[in-house]
């Protein structure tokens, strides 16, 4: 047998395992001794440890650099949701704002209906049928004239309420 320590023939606890190394590991404890072994696992813990910071390091990095990212999208998404915000506050207001001038536009008109009823007289000799005819347009207009100023109200009191409610 040769010595002490593991034999070529296949006496250790490595060689049952893969008998193909078996040669290698009887060299290594022949030639080197405690100390050298003691020497190589002391190497290899310091390249260990080395490494062990420089994936610490990228490990480090790539959080900060994830947690950065993070941030950013989220920055985004609240960008996008004041974007969206300002969209539906002009949306409602442009709406609102319509529907305030053609409230204007149709009480100018329900004066100017008024006003033809009050002293809007045909002349004397006018047959039955046309002033009859000319105050039912006149009333006809007036009614539609009430319609729209009360639906532009209405419109712009829901349009008020909506832009509330969407927000």
């Amino acid at each position: 047998h040769g010595g002490g320590g593991v034999g070529r023939e296949g006496g250790g606890a490595g060689d049952a395992r893969r008998p193909e190394l078996a040669p290698v590991a009887a060299a290594f404890a022949v030639v080197a001794g405690p100390a050298a072994m003691m020497e190589a696992l002391g190497s290899m813990a310091i390249a260990g440890g080395a490494l062990f910071g420089y994936n610490r390091k990228n490990f480090l990095y790539d959080r900060r650099m994830r947690q950065e990212q993070e941030f950013q999208i989220a920055e985004m998404r609240l960008r996008a949701a004041d974007l969206w915000r300002e969209d539906v506050r002009d949306m409602t207001g442009l709406t609102e704002k319509k529907m305030d001038t053609y409230m204007v536009v149709n009480m100018l008109q329900m004066g100017f209906s008024v006003t033809l009823f009050i002293e809007g007289r045909l002349q004397s000799g006018t047959p039955q049928w046309l002033l009859c005819l000319y105050m039912c347009c006149n009333a006809g207009a007036f009614m539609f004239l009430v319609l729209s100023v009360w639906m532009s109200m209405h419109a712009s009191v829901v349009t008020k309420s909506s832009a509330f409610r969407i927000l």
